[in-house]
């Protein structure tokens, strides 16, 4: 009999800004996915990776908007890129770090920094704040405060 993890999951973003240093895959967990992905998804779960090095690329499309992102994990730490291109013109690039950190073997906390340029002149930094808590191999329970410092 194969056993289906269970997944919860928390998710904070704030409404009124727009979400610019972020790519969330679709279909991804954020208690579940570690390696180079959890950069964009929850900066905690690097800890939980298995490998000491792990790159990502992925590219999305969307009612006319492109986002490419690319990330590079070693350890619990990892560096990304990302590249939006709206249909409107708009577009952006976000340059981001991440670092997770492991008090527990099963809890892990993390952050993340974006820089970001966007269209025009524009520039801003944005932090976010993750957990994840991983009790068995088939329980996993995560939270993620994005844009919680900066604008």
């Amino acid at each position: 009999m194969l056993l289906t993890p269970l997944v919860l999951t928390l998710s904070f973003t704030s409404s009124f800004a727009q979400d610019t240093g972020h790519f969330l895959a679709p279909g991804t967990s954020m208690a579940g996915a570690d390696g180079a992905q959890s950069h964009w998804l929850n900066p905690a779960n690097l800890g939980f990776d298995p490998d000491d090095h792990a790159a990502t690329f992925i590219r999305s499309y969307s009612s006319g908007d492109w986002t490419y992102a690319a990330s590079n994990s070693s350890d619990s730490t990892s560096f990304g890129v990302i590249h939006h291109r709206l249909g409107n013109g708009d577009r952006w690039w976000s340059l981001g770090w991440a670092q997770g950190i492991e008090p527990d073997e099963k809890f892990h906390l993390g952050a993340s920094g974006q820089f970001n340029w966007l269209t025009g002149e524009e520039r801003g930094f944005i932090m976010d704040f993750g957990f994840s808590y991983r009790p068995t191999s088939w329980l996993g329970i995560a939270g993620v405060a994005r844009n919680a410092v900066g604008h």
